[in-house]
Parts: structure tokens; sequence; C-alpha cells
């Protein structure tokens, strides 16, 4: 019987042992894969930030575009506005020399002659004795050169006004040299910082894909240690029942030693009562353990 319990001892004692080593093991790979779970929350911390610091830069970037997109804005307009006062002066400085070169073509006279032809006429007007007729077609001329004196004088001033009209187209012109340069600059620069917000868009997607990458290999480093734990705790609960089973067994084997105890001493028990011996107390309990009709034999 003895033999069969220590049997059953070795075999259980040796099954705690092996759950006991694998437990050891999985607690070692345990705190392994902890480590490497904190490592990789740190990097993923760290790819994060620097997802962060590009998100920073495309908006600073945006925060350009808006301000370029806006003066480009500005820039158009002003040059449609000045494209169409150039448009407008130039056209009016047209009609007004026009205008002005009809009217010497209608007068056929330089301001100067008309001015000593008035002079000479009013002179003589003044200094001749003059018949009515006479006297009224000298009057009727100088009317008349009056006139024309009034109609260059218009002329010079459509000129004058033409003159300032084409300054300031050229003015205008000059103005507008300058922003269709910097309209150019400005598409250049809108175009590169396109190019600067579609290059960092792109590292930032490649630095998410790197922080997915990292939040999958913690994902699975934590399901591995989800697993371990699970075990670590099937092996205690298996440990706990073979435990239970050890203390079972030595229970059994303590209870069979004491039996066999208790039989050999209720054995020397029975050979003191032969020989009319008294029987000591534990002699006695032994021998009344063992043979329940001892006290009809006494």
């Amino acid at each position: 019987m003895n033999e069969a319990y220590e049997q059953e001892l070795r075999t259980i004692e040796g099954k705690i042992k092996e759950a006991e080593s694998i437990i050891r093991d999985l607690r070692s790979k345990q705190e392994n894969l902890k480590s490497q779970l904190r490592s990789v929350v740190e990097r993923i911390r760290r790819e994060r930030q620097k997802v962060e610091d590009f998100i920073s830069s495309v908006e600073g970037v945006k925060a350009k575009l808006a301000e370029v997109r806006s003066r480009i804005r500005e820039v158009k307009e002003e040059i449609r506005s000045l494209k169409k006062s150039i448009r407008e002066k130039a056209d009016k400085a047209r009609k007004m020399k026009l205008q002005s070169l009809n009217i010497r073509r209608e007068v056929r006279s330089s301001l100067k002659q008309i001015k000593e032809r008035i002079e000479k006429l009013e002179w003589y007007h003044q200094t001749h004795p003059l018949s009515r007729e006479e006297e009224k077609r000298i009057v009727s001329q100088i009317e008349d050169l009056h006139k024309k004196k009034k109609k260059l004088e218009i002329a010079i001033s459509l000129e004058e006004k033409a003159i300032e009209l084409q300054v300031e187209v050229q003015a205008s012109k000059s103005r507008l040299s300058k922003l269709q340069s910097e309209l150019e600059e400005l598409l250049n620069k809108l175009n590169e910082l396109k190019e600067e917000r579609e290059k960092i868009l792109s590292k930032k997607k490649e630095q998410w894909q790197q922080v997915c990458s990292l939040k999958d290999e913690a994902s699975k480093i934590r399901s591995e240690l989800s697993a371990i734990s699970e075990k670590i705790q099937e092996l205690q609960k298996e440990l706990i029942n073979l435990k239970a089973k050890r203390n079972a067994i030595l229970l059994k084997i303590e209870k069979e030693k004491k039996r066999k105890a208790m039989i050999r001493l209720a054995e020397v028990a029975k050979e003191k009562l032969k020989r009319g011996e008294r029987l000591s107390f534990e002699e006695f309990k032994a021998l009344m353990e063992v043979d329940k009709n001892v006290m009809t034999t006494l």
C-alpha cells in the first residue's frame, strides 16, 4: 500500500516541479515581454510626438499659403484695376490728342501768330481812321481771331492734359511691371509651399504608419502577455490541485504509518496480556483500536 502511495507521490512531485519550472520560465518571459512593451510604448510616444511636430509644420505652411494666396488676390486685383486704368487713360489721351489735332487743322495757325495778328489789327483799328464798313470788317476779323485763339488754348490744354495722362500711364505701366514680377514670385512661392506641404504630409503619413506598426507590435505583445497570464493562472490552479493531492497522499501515508505502529503496539499488548503483565494506556488504546473484541476476552 505504501509503495503505491509513494509512487503516486513521486509522480505528483514530478508534476509539481514541472509546473513550477514552467511558471518560472513563463514569468521570466513575461518580464521580458513587459520590458519590450515599455520600450515599444516609449517609441510610440516619441513617434507620435514626431507626428504632432509634422502636423504643426503643416499648419505653419498652411498659414503661409493663406498669406500668399491673399496677397496673390490683392496683386491680381490691383493688376486688373491698373490695366483698366491704363486703357481708360490711354484712350482718353488719344482722344484729347485727336481733338487737339483737329482743332489745329481747323485753325491752321499757331497761337503766337494769332496773337500777333490780333495785336496788329487792334493797333490798326485804334490808330487809323476807318470807314464803317472797314471798321466792321476789322472787328469781325479780330473776333474770329479771338475765337481761333480760344480754340488753340483749348487744344493746348488738351495736349497738356494728354501728356499728364501719358505720364500717369507710364507710371502705371511701371507699377504694373513690378506687380507682375511680384505675382510671378508669389506664384513660385505658392508652388514651393505646396511642394513643402506635400513633402511634410508624406513624411507625416510615413511616421503615422510607423506608429501604427508599433501599435500592432504592442498589441501582439499584450496578447502574448495575456496568454501567458492565463497559462500561469491555469498552472497555478493545477499546482493547487497537485499540492492538495500530495497533501492527501502524505496524510494517507501518515495514517498508514500510524495504523501499522498501532498494530505493532497492539501485538506487544497482546503478548503482555498473555504473560499477565499490566498494559500502558497507549498499549490498551492500541489494542482497543485493533481488536474490538478484546474486552470480551478480559
